[in-house]
């Protein structure tokens, strides 16, 4: 089964980097870096250069010139897998580290109806991490036809196999969406189009879920995932996109909202209040252009 991993880079820290390629290189056919125009550029060609030397041959990447955003760069990736005559696409984090069997787990269940694989997560403390309940349409969406596995609405984009013909035959991801609920809008489209997008609990993976910390304001316990003004802008703005195109799905994605526009509430960040405020003004004109 022929694989290639893609890899979305910003800024990325560049040791964790490399321990996220180590650990995929040798499962996959190539890897595929896509660098968003970060600031460490030279410091990611050098250890580019290095990991080429390591591993002739199994190292492509494309620097971007400004920040395209997550769904630019995923479909660079499905771009590359054509040209490339590859089905399955590995989309990954640049700290996304890999347990050494993944690929070989994942690869008992690859079949033309899936349209994708994902799996649970633990964070870089070795904590174990929920993915069923931090990631709200990660829930079961039907019977199993498998002993370990099982249909979900949604897969997060960090550690999910992407059955490329099911994508672009399911209409892709829309560049303007930028970055969040970029992953739901794939596994959706991949769900209204009758594939299955299926979750291994038994496997895990290590992945930075954010910048999440446990605190407590007025009484209220809650998990703050710290995000910036930017992403606040676009969960807010792609949040209302998410409830008109999926309606079956806008209650989920009203409480997502909710929790997030809460938490920035509670802890003051007051450019993040304004941020996600101009997102759902901006959300209407957004919607009419896309």
């Amino acid at each position: 089964m022929k694989t290639i991993a893609s890899i979305v880079s910003y800024n990325p820290d560049i040791s964790v980097l490399e321990t996220s390629l180590h650990s995929v290189i040798t499962q996959v056919d190539r890897i595929l870096i896509i660098d968003n125009c970060s600031n460490n550029t030279e410091e990611l060609k050098t250890l580019i250069s290095t990991i080429k030397s390591m591993y002739p041959g199994k190292v492509n990447c494309i620097f971007n010139q400004k920040n395209y955003g997550m769904a630019f760069a995923l479909n660079q990736a499905v771009a590359f897998c054509k040209q490339d005559e590859c089905q399955w696409l590995l989309t990954l984090d640049q700290d996304s580290i890999l347990p050494p069997n993944m690929i070989e787990e994942y690869s008992k269940y690859c079949k033309d109806d899936i349209g994708q694989i994902c799996c649970n997560l633990v964070n870089p403390e070795e904590t174990d991490l929920d993915i069923t309940k931090m990631s709200p349409l990660t829930i079961q969406s039907g019977n199993s036809n498998y002993k370990d596995a099982y249909p979900v609405y949604a897969c997060i984009t960090s550690g999910s196999l992407l059955n490329v013909n099911a994508f672009i035959e399911s209409g892709g991801v829309n560049n303007d969406l930028f970055i969040d609920y970029v992953d739901y809008d794939i596994s959706l489209k991949l769900y209204y189009h009758g594939y299955d997008n299926l979750f291994l609990p038994y496997m895990k993976f290590k992945h930075h879920f954010g910048n999440a910390e446990k605190k407590k304001v007025l009484g209220i316990s809650f998990t703050d995932y710290n995000y910036s003004p930017a992403r606040m802008y676009y969960k807010a703005r792609n949040g209302r996109y998410m409830k008109k195109t999926y309606p079956e799905f806008k209650k989920v994605f009203s409480k997502s909202m909710l929790y997030d526009f809460g938490c920035t509430v509670l802890c003051l960040r007051f450019k993040c209040i304004r941020s996600f405020l101009k997102g759902l003004t901006d959300s209407r004109s957004f919607m009419k252009n896309i």
